[in-house]
């Protein structure tokens, strides 16, 4: 009875016909996500550093290479923005992170990590009834996310992920002014081809 339990599970196959990686990937995914900013006044939620209730979304644009059955390396644009709007004042905070990133698929499917770096660029503005001010700042950044991937065509995939990042922004002004790092994290689903 084992031989024959045994034969028959050598005989499904692990993946359906024609599902096979390429040699390139492309991808996009929207998220909802918070976060937070150090500045010389100390640490700050995004719902703190802008009043109200603001309201944040995540995005993530990703393409790459194929450079193993289970790893990946690419180029990733992804990023968060918090806004808050009210009749008198409005204000939104955003981060976008320019990374390569790295994705492993352990089992070669389903199940992922990644873990990449790069350059980032912020931008904070308020506007008071009529007075309006913005500042742009860069960076570098760390980030790091797991998730799965749903295979649900010949190299079509759904996704599911939560990622983190962490920026560094430098020393402004003697650090009077401006953020010195930030972080933030984000909860998204994605649709890549593979």
């Amino acid at each position: 009875m084992r031989k024959i339990a045994a034969a028959l599970l050598a005989a499904v196959p692990l993946v359906a016909a024609g599902q096979e990686r390429g040699s390139w990937y492309v991808g996009f995914g929207i998220a909802g996500g918070n976060g937070q900013v150090t500045d010389a006044a100390g640490t700050s939620s995004f719902g703190q550093l802008l009043g109200g209730t603001p309201v944040a979304l995540g995005f993530r644009l990703e393409a790459g290479a194929t450079l193993t059955p289970t790893l990946l390396l690419g180029f990733d644009l992804a990023g968060v923005r918090a806004a808050t709007n009210e009749s008198y004042y409005q204000a939104s905070v955003a981060i976008v992170n320019y990374d390569a990133m790295v994705t492993w698929f352990p089992a070669g499917r389903g199940f992922f990590v990644r873990s990449g770096g790069g350059v980032s660029s912020s931008s904070f503005s308020v506007s008071l009834a009529s007075v309006s001010r913005s500042s742009d700042f860069l960076g570098l950044n760390l980030a790091a996310g797991l998730g799965y991937a749903f295979w649900l065509g010949d190299s079509f995939n759904l996704t599911v992920s939560l990622d983190g990042s962490g920026q560094w922004w430098g020393d402004h002004d003697g650090g009077t002014t401006g953020p010195r790092s930030s972080s933030f994290g984000a909860l998204g689903v994605g649709f890549d081809w593979y």
